[in-house]
């Protein structure tokens, strides 16, 4: 399988740690991770060939998705806007996103 690197920052460059990541495919099979502080995250793909739905969630920061197909890409980089009222969005799992928490 190969292993593609997201890299999650805000518009204005700044890199986003623990930053949650979800990659789902149509057929069900997903794989999740986590931002380390460099904002970075690899996942090791099922395939890269077909499009897939991506879901990223930070504190501080809006839910992100996107659909995409990562051919040959080795870095993918995603940007985040910030929570305007500064409250958490949470990948509770790899079905639902959970409404923002105060």
């Amino acid at each position: 399988m190969p292993d593609v690197l997201f890299l999650v920052k805000t518009r204005g460059g700044v890199t986003i740690p623990r930053a949650a990541l979800l990659a789902a495919y149509p057929n069900g099979t997903y794989r999740t991770g986590q931002t380390d502080t460099d904002g970075k995250c690899q996942l090791d793909l099922y395939r890269i060939d077909r499009e897939m739905k991506v879901l990223v969630a930070a504190e501080g920061h809006l839910p992100y998705h996107t659909d995409l197909i990562p051919g040959e890409s080795n870095v993918i980089p995603l940007e985040l806007d910030p929570s305007m009222d500064d409250k958490k969005a949470l990948l509770c799992n790899t079905e639902h996103w959970l409404h923002p928490r105060h």
